[in-house]
């Protein structure tokens, strides 16, 4: 995965004020944004784990807040969730090689109804806590499910991307009908994706709204391929606040948007 610079703003760190963390840990890296008590961003990066965060700016860092990008997960109904079965929600996904090698943990989605189970590989999550601040660990899908069910009762295919990876999210009468990831590195390959969700839900292509969010973004060729089959299509919305600057170049930290609303 490519490291991309480091995008600052023009404001310089102000040391009276509080900031908070917040980053999405992908495979090998992730993506983190300093953000003050009204959203502004601060600073916007995306780094590997052999690099330290630059952190010392901001000595009144009062939280973080991680959210965990993997397929190593699964939905599982409140009914139906028992503490003591964590590791076999998740086991049969990462096969019996992996025994070790993760730490699993569960997310309660209350607005879903659901519990996100999932692992996350040891020395990622010992990077997280090794930071400033103590953080609040989610997996992404379960920032998503959040924000949908927070805006929405209609029939959405929520579509989000990080690199080349989708996730993809089924709301169809105000239930979570589905969540999963696919590997996507063309937007031939999101139409189809969207196109084999939208018949397994068995929602006309007239009655779905295609919701994007992360790094698909407004006049790109996804948009313009997915809107000839889907006519209602639109962006989720972002709390982040950025100065032209940093607006102009930072359409790869995208995905930080549902992390600042993680909790």
């Amino acid at each position: 995965m490519e490291v991309r610079k480091s995008l600052t703003s023009l404001h310089t760190p102000d040391t009276e004020k509080t900031y908070e963390l917040s980053a999405l840990i992908d495979v090998d890296s992730f993506f983190y944004a300093i953000l003050d008590n009204d959203s502004n961003v601060a600073k916007i990066d995306h780094v590997n784990f052999a690099i330290r965060l630059a952190l010392d700016q901001y000595p009144k860092l009062k939280s973080a807040k991680i959210a965990v990008a993997n397929r190593y997960f699964t939905l599982v109904p409140e009914v139906d969730y028992a503490k003591e079965s964590l590791v076999d929600y998740v086991q049969h996904i990462l096969g019996p090689s992996s025994q070790g090698q993760y730490v699993y943990q569960a997310d309660h989605v209350e607005e879903a109804g659901l519990f996100v189970c999932y692992a996350i590989p040891k020395h990622l999550y010992q990077y997280c806590f090794g930071l400033p601040s103590i953080p609040i660990l989610r997996h992404q899908v379960s920032t998503l499910l959040s924000q949908i069910n927070r805006r929405t009762s209609r029939n959405v295919i929520h579509v989000s991307r990080n690199d080349a990876r989708i996730i993809i999210i089924a709301h169809v009468e105000g239930q979570i009908c589905l969540a999963n990831t696919f590997e996507s590195k063309s937007p031939v390959t999101t139409l189809y994706y969207i196109s084999l969700i939208q018949e397994h839900i068995g929602v006309d292509k007239q009655d779905v709204e295609i919701e994007f969010s992360g790094t698909l973004l407004p006049g790109d060729e996804t948009e313009r391929l997915v809107s000839r089959y889907f006519p209602k299509l639109r962006y989720s919305p972002s709390s982040l606040k950025m100065d032209d600057q940093l607006l102009e170049n930072s359409s790869a930290y995208f995905p930080l948007q549902s992390v600042s609303l993680c909790v």
